[in-house]
């Protein structure tokens, strides 16, 4: 049975994220819980991560209790992170979309058409800089 293309991309994620414990999270009793829970080795900072593919289209499938999770949880000063990978069908390399907690309501409207804290080509990212923001080292 092939994989989920998140489920692709939550390996690709912990793979590449340098210096950080990460906790992958499948929540029945809070269905807006993110996907990752992240924390730098380095400094013990806590951030959260949903991260997500979008192929088709520009609309990010962010569920309202997610946009809710995010929204709320960046407002009370905590990072939390939407990491998304756009990567439309017959393409070989897409882009990864870095959008804040506060972004997510904006999200589930506009989908992509969202200018992203930061962007990167899915071969060139700057994994670095993403651990600093999970661990409020930086936060836009």
């Amino acid at each position: 049975m092939a994989r989920k293309p998140e489920a692709v991309f939550s390996d690709y994620i912990r793979e590449h994220l340098p210096n950080v414990d990460i906790s992958r999270v499948e929540s029945l009793a809070n269905l807006g819980f993110p996907d990752m829970v992240v924390a730098n080795k380095e400094t013990g900072a806590v951030g959260f991560l949903e991260n997500k593919v979008v192929s088709r289209g520009l609309k990010i499938a962010l569920r309202p209790h997610q946009a809710s999770f995010l929204y709320r949880h960046w407002s009370y000063g905590c990072p939390a992170y939407l990491l998304v990978k756009h990567l439309p069908i017959g393409k070989r390399i897409g882009i990864v979309n870095l959008y804040h907690g506060g972004q997510s309501l904006e999200l589930v409207e506009n989908g992509l058409r969202v200018d992203p804290v930061a962007r990167w080509p899915s071969n060139g990212v700057h994994w670095e800089a993403i651990r600093d923001y999970l661990s409020g080292a930086v936060r836009p």
